[in-house]
């Protein structure tokens, strides 16, 4: 698990690593590339929204579930493995 706090906002996900923020008002996130292409590498992320919906902005490879309706005052999670995305939030 790698805590970014509210810093970071650009930033390159590294396979099978909870990536952690705060509250942020945006997020730009790219995928890195696997080392290890023998096992599932999955993208992680997690961030808090404030009183306004937080951007975020993620490869347009990525084929969502549900397209992401992001909505204030929420924590979200992100999980992608194969460039399909699923996003939740509470």
């Amino acid at each position: 698990i790698v805590d970014h706090g509210t810093g970071d906002t650009t930033f390159e996900l590294a396979p099978n690593v909870l990536h952690r923020w705060g509250t942020v008002s945006s997020l730009t996130l790219t995928l890195a590339s696997p080392v290890d292409t023998t096992v599932a590498n999955y993208y992680m992320a997690q961030f808090t929204c404030g009183s306004t919906a937080t951007s975020i902005n993620l490869p347009d490879t990525i084929k969502w579930i549900t397209e992401p309706n992001i909505e204030a005052n929420k924590t979200y999670q992100i999980s992608i493995l194969d460039n399909l995305g699923v996003i939740g939030g509470a």
